[in-house]
């Protein structure tokens, strides 16, 4: 029985559908056949170039999970610049490795697609980022210019806490809320020491102890010190500073074994940081002196057995006992003296 025009037909498409499946069958095995040949050769201990007979060039490959979505995506876009990008069966990245500008990253995601951890290393710096769950960053670990450090952030991303440990020695810093340094513990090779910080980020007072002695410094709003107490092999020390910053007072105390000139001493500066007035105590008795604007010796009066007087002419002093006193030109030379 002959069949008509509409039965060919539909026999032949029938055919034509059964040859794609086939067909296209035969091209994904044969795809897949290639590739692991492929990899097999490339893989291959000792094999070289001329072992490699295939290759499979693309700008991104994508593996596919059970449903057919995208676990896993190799790609490289840019130049120079590859990655690879992990995705749970929710569609959302969990982990990406990558090569950028600066160097090899690293980074986990949350559930949430969010950025909770970065590792990555550049040229001269390597560190460990973590963020929260809104993707602020709370904490920096890393190495730069041969210096370890650790930064926590408070909520707005502003540095609270520092610690750095290099060569020098360690610090542990803590700033305010605008990110401005209030307190700084350190320990380096002089010894340790403490600063406090205005709100404005000035120094506002310092203690220190080294194997000279210790030092406790205190400054205004604008980092000028003004107050100094010390401790050291001479003997104790206090020091006034004018609001420039120059000494204004300075009272000191020396050691009597050390058989320097002044055991006990108070002097009184100027602006400028020049002596006008000094009150002494020596092992020769008691002095008071007085000072030009250029901070030479104008008057002096002293008290004691074996003081050293100079004449007018400057010649070599001779040894007046008793008291005395004696008035000097701007040169410093004396002009009078008593008796």
């Amino acid at each position: 029985m002959s069949m008509t025009t509409e039965e060919r037909l539909d026999k032949l498409e029938r055919k034509y559908r059964h040859l794609l499946v086939v067909g296209g069958g035969l091209v994904a095995v044969l795809g897949v056949t290639l590739l692991l040949r492929a990899t097999s050769q490339e893989v291959q201990p000792g094999a070289t170039s001329q072992d490699v007979k295939y290759t499979i060039a693309a700008q991104q490959f994508m593996v596919m999970d059970e449903n057919g979505n995208p676990s896993l995506i190799l790609r490289s876009i840019k130049p120079g610049r590859p990655d690879m990008l992990f995705i749970d069966e929710n569609g959302m990245r969990r982990m990406a490795l990558g090569l950028t500008e600066c160097g090899p990253g690293l980074t986990l995601f949350d559930k949430d697609g969010e950025g909770r951890v970065e590792l990555s290393l550049s040229e001269h710096s390597g560190g460990l980022n973590l963020y929260d769950k809104n993707g602020k960053l709370h904490m920096w670990i890393g190495l730069m210019a041969g210096e370890s450090s650790v930064t926590m952030f408070d909520k707005n991303e502003q540095p609270s806490l520092t610690l750095i440990s290099s060569e020098s020695g360690s610090v542990l810093g803590m700033a305010d809320k605008n990110g401005k340094p209030r307190v700084a513990l350190s320990l380096t090779k002089e010894g340790p020491g403490v600063m406090l910080f205005h709100k404005n980020g000035e120094n506002g007072a310092e203690l220190s102890v080294t194997e000279s002695g210790s030092v406790l410094g205190m400054a205004d709003k604008n980092g000028k010190p003004r107050v100094a107490l010390s401790l050291t092999k001479e003997g104790p020390g206090v020091m006034l500073f004018h609001k420039n910053g120059e000494t204004g007072v300075e009272l000191s105390v020396t050691e009597p074994e050390l058989e320097l000139e002044f055991e006990q001493g108070l002097t009184l500066f100027d602006n400028n940081g020049a002596a006008r007035a000094g009150l002494h105590l020596t092992k020769l008795g008691p002095r008071l002196a007085l000072f030009d604007k250029k901070g030479k010796p104008r008057v002096g009066l002293h008290f004691g057995p074996g003081l050293s007087l100079s004449d007018k002419d400057g010649k070599p002093p001779s040894i007046e006992p008793g008291p005395g006193m004696m008035v000097s030109d701007e040169n410093g030379k004396p002009i009078w003296t008593a008796p």
